[in-house]
């Protein structure tokens, strides 16, 4: 036994220290412990399996702090994608604390046959939330940036997000810029189960002659390559002054002659009495348009019935139809 006057009292400093005049003596207590891991070790981590790196790892007083290597193996369409883990957190109490992850000057990965550049990242017990862009191409056009955030990753699955056009428009064919329209993005995947899409809705105006702003109703990119686009129709544009287009159809081609062609009836200004043909305006790759030859015709009743072909003359000095 000890006697009262002898008993130690331990403080905050980690010094014990008795009750008489002995001199003080001190037990250092160090900040934080090395933790050694072996090869290939593994925790989960919220249903993912988080492989722990050795340099790094340590043991302090508030609990475990860690580094590894989040797999996303068994991921939907991330094609086994890896995201380093700076920080994890476990408390005393064996709960996650913290978890940060290492995106850098942005983190890339496959994203359903897409590139993916990721800006933030965050995790907790509802899966993987991520912000970033996707880089997408429509045939024959340059890449497009598209981007997203709230865009969620579970263990089986990959659902949400807010996706958005870049600001400068999404290239078609390098002739138009699609810009944002009022229905909101979505991705999503189609009948083919490795086969996704981004749809949504847009405007674009054509480089010359149609002088209109035109709705995108719904366009959809696919990761096979394949783009499509609806744009109503059934509306009147001007060309030039010098004729009336009743605008019929839209088409937007991606194999063979890459373009997009604007079918309809021509109505011609200074002959308002010929019959409306129909023809449409070409609008190809490099700045390259064109326009059809129209065959009109008319009736002087009773005399005679002239047809005639006329084709659009695009010169600085005159503007319109000859024939």
């Amino acid at each position: 036994s000890i006697a009262p006057w002898r008993r130690a009292t331990a403080t905050r400093t980690n010094t014990i220290r008795s009750t008489n005049r002995w001199p003080p003596y001190t037990s250092p207590v160090p900040d934080a412990l090395d933790i050694s891991f072996a090869s290939g070790q593994s925790v989960e981590l919220y249903a993912f399996a988080c492989t722990l790196g050795t340099p790094g790892c340590q043991a302090k007083a508030d609990g475990l702090h860690l580094q590894g290597e989040l797999s996303l193996s068994g991921v939907p369409l991330l094609n086994n994608s890896k995201i380093k883990i700076r920080e994890l957190l476990i408390g005393t109490d064996g709960t996650v604390r913290t978890v940060t992850a290492d995106v850098g000057d942005g983190l890339n990965f496959s994203l359903a046959g897409w590139a993916a550049g990721i800006q933030a990242l965050s995790i907790n017990e509802n899966g993987l939330k991520l912000t970033g862009d996707l880089t997408v191409r429509v045939p024959a056009s340059t890449p497009s940036k598209i981007g997203f955030n709230n865009l969620t990753i579970s263990k089986t699955a990959l659902y949400g997000g807010d996706f958005s056009l870049p600001a400068a428009g999404l290239d078609i064919f390098g002739i138009v810029q699609m810009k944002p329209g009022s229905r909101p993005l979505s991705f999503g995947r189609i009948g083919n189960p490795s086969v996704h899409y981004i749809g949504g809705s847009g405007e674009f105006r054509l480089p010359k002659f149609l002088d209109k702003t035109l709705t995108v109703e719904f366009f959809q990119i696919q990761t096979d390559g394949n783009f499509q686009a609806v744009v109503p129709t059934n509306f009147n544009v001007p060309l030039l002054g010098v004729a009336d287009i009743s605008v019929r159809s839209i088409g937007f081609n991606t194999k063979g002659s890459i373009g997009i062609d604007v079918m309809g009836d021509f109505n011609l200004h200074a002959i308002p009495f010929f019959q409306a043909s129909v023809g449409g305006v070409h609008f190809g790759p490099n700045g390259s348009v064109s326009i059809d030859e129209l065959g009109v015709g008319f009736d002087l009743v009773g005399i005679a019935r002239l047809n005639a072909r006329a084709r659009f003359i695009d010169q600085p000095e005159r503007k319109g139809f000859e024939g």
